[in-house]
Parts: structure tokens; sequence; C-alpha cells
């Protein structure tokens, strides 16, 4: 049986998880999107470059976003963790007694 803590962990890892997935599948689109505008830049076709190079750029912006929320929120979990006092509670729940 799972305690309701131990669950609510057990689902932050794993939102972890397919949040690190995301970042790298839009890293991986932006880097094909780059190869793809240099091949239409050989090929001399300079619309399809541009709108290449435009997918790229936003991919690697939402992996960008995607990133920064995820280490924001390992932050706060690090801060949280080191708030919490030896006998398991933690100072802000100390605070209210």
């Amino acid at each position: 049986a799972y305690s309701i803590d131990s669950l609510l962990a057990e689902q932050a890892n794993d939102l972890e998880q397919a949040l690190w997935e995301a970042i790298r599948a839009l890293e991986e689109k932006a880097a094909l999107a780059r190869r793809m505008a240099a091949n239409a830049r050989q090929h001399q076709r300079f619309i399809s470059e541009t709108q290449f190079l435009e997918r790229a750029r936003e991919a690697r912006h939402h992996a960008d976003l995607v990133r920064q929320i995820v280490l924001q929120q390992e932050q706060a979990k690090r801060q949280s963790d080191t708030s919490e006092l030896p006998n398991g509670k933690r100072e802000s729940d100390q605070q209210q007694v």
C-alpha cells in the first residue's frame, strides 16, 4: 500500500522524468530543423531555410522554457528538503505551533 506522500513523490519523479524527455525531444527537433535548413541552403531553397531556422529557434526556445521550469522546481524541492527538522516536520510547521 502506498502512503499519500510516497504516491505524490513517485508522481513528481515521473513528471520530472517526462519533462526531461520533452526537453530532449525539443532539442532533437531543433537540431533536425537546423540540419534541414542547412540542406535547404545548399540547394538554394532560401524560403525553406528560413522556415526551418524559425522552427529550430522555436523548438530551442520551448526546450529552454521547460528546462527553466524543471530547474526551478528542483531548486524549490532542495530548499524544502533542507528546511525539514530532524523530527520530519518543516520549519514552517514548527512556526505555526
